[in-house]
């Protein structure tokens, strides 16, 4: 059998192995930190009331959170390309841990201050890592579809999250939520001591940050036929050939603080900030809504948004891979603007309360995987940490204005006007997705 004919055959895209321990540990990782996170936010804007506090003060707290997270992703990115990710999932997580414990120590609205910009700097770098340390483990032909299930850990706790909080809120016990919160935090720490997945995979060589051409390939080698003819020429190629990238590449190396962005993600980057915009409303604002309007079974909304995410999220990865990328991620996002649109709507008629939760699971089923896998496909391999956290600050930076916006919005207009607004956000990221992105081409089409 000749040594280039796995290259040359189509077919061996899909035999490539994507399900590895590793893919399941992050995966329970990204799980855990999503968790605590939803149960903090779904319940700030009415632990806030609870203490005397406004809905414009609880919009600043998510403000507080959101702008810490942003400088700590734009630094910790480049950081996991150049130390590592473990050491930096495991400190983050920590941290973020701390803080949630000390919404019990420290019950004022002073001190909501201080712990939100802590919260904001721990979880911002587990879950920037952690996004990152996924794509170590995915192999290249199998991005899309492999984030696809990656993601599917967020409509896991989309219903879990708000379902506790909930029934905590309606007990009156907000310490009850902070000590869960805490311990389920705790658990990634915990899980990564015991799982050096970067040994595992070779992901890393010691001071260069340069990835290896075999990441997230670990194991797979065995499952081909000429694994063991081609280990040794392999290996002296592999080495010939990162030599020469080290050389070619070097002196192209960004320094300074253009080091911590990576240019390819900005596209994806700028569709990111209005769509986060827009998502502040309900991220802070959903349940108090959900409340204010009377809906009688408000967690619902999210295991409606749930089941249906994953539905899509299961063939989307897939379609990601043979589709340019543009489509889906417009479809997507006009489908979001549906969804909201339906909770404008929702108090002359709460159905559409729930419909919303279903359009709303379609769309980010739709558009999350792809959006995602577009900047890690076109993003340098040893650049991969800073594109991510380039496509990911944003997220933050958009929560940050929006919240603090939609809270004002809330005092001096109501609901219906905020959901108006985050429409508008919506409008404006479909018309920079057609203008940035109509001439990337499919992945299938770029290997």
């Amino acid at each position: 059998m000749s040594r280039k004919e796995p290259l040359l055959s189509a077919e061996a895209v899909p035999k490539v192995r994507l399900f590895t321990i590793y893919f399941f540990v992050i995966m329970l990782c990204n799980a855990c930190t999503n968790l605590g996170s939803q149960l903090l936010d779904t319940s700030r804007a009415l632990h806030v009331e609870s203490l005397g506090g406004t809905a414009k003060f609880a919009g600043f707290t998510l403000t507080l959170t959101a702008a810490s997270a942003t400088v700590m992703r734009i630094l910790t990115g480049r950081t996991s390309d150049k130390v590592g990710r473990r050491g930096l999932i495991i400190a983050g997580s920590v941290i973020f841990g701390l803080s949630a414990l000390s919404f019990n120590v420290f019950p004022s609205l002073g001190a909501l201050s201080v712990i939100n910009i802590v919260r904001g700097a721990g979880m911002s770098i587990a879950s920037t890592t952690i996004s990152v340390a996924i794509t170590d483990v995915i192999p290249k032909e199998r991005m899309a579809e492999g984030l696809g299930y990656f993601g599917l850990t967020q409509p896991l706790t989309n219903v879990v999250g708000p379902g506790i909080t909930a029934g905590l809120i309606a007990a009156g016990s907000f310490s009850t939520i902070f000590y869960i919160a805490a311990g389920i935090i705790f658990a990634v720490p915990v899980v990564m001591l015991f799982c050096n997945y970067e040994k595992a995979v070779g992901r890393i060589r010691p001071k260069t940050g340069i990835s290896d051409e075999t990441t997230g390939y670990a194991g797979d080698a065995g499952d081909t036929d000429d694994a063991g003819d081609t280990d040794d020429a392999g290996e002296k190629s592999r080495s010939d050939s990162s030599a020469t990238e080290k050389k070619s590449k070097k002196p192209d190396e960004p320094r300074g603080l253009a080091a911590y962005f990576e240019k390819s993600a900005l596209p994806c980057s700028a569709i990111m900030l209005f769509t986060s915009m827009a998502q502040g409303a309900n991220l802070t604002f959903l349940m108090a809504y959900a409340f204010h309007i009377g809906v009688p079974n408000p967690v619902l909304y999210y295991t409606l948004s749930a089941v249906f995410m994953v539905c899509f999220r299961l063939f989307t990865g897939r379609l990601a891979d043979r589709f340019k990328p543009v489509y889906m991620i417009v479809l997507g996002i006009a489908i979001n603007a549906a969804a909201f649109t339906c909770l404008m709507l929702a108090p002359e008629n709460h159905t559409l309360f729930y419909i919303a939760g279903a359009t709303a699971g379609v769309a980010n089923g739709i558009s999350g995987p792809v959006m995602q896998a577009t900047v890690v496909r076109m993003a340098p391999e040893s650049r991969r940490g800073a594109a991510m956290a380039t496509y990911i600050f944003p997220l933050d930076v958009g929560l940050a204005v929006g919240s603090f916006v939609w809270g004002v919005v809330v005092d001096n207009s109501g609901y219906r006007a905020m959901y108006a607004g985050s429409i508008g956000c919506l409008l404006a990221a479909i018309a920079l997705a057609a203008i940035l992105l109509r001439k990337v081409g499919p992945a299938r089409a770029s290997r």
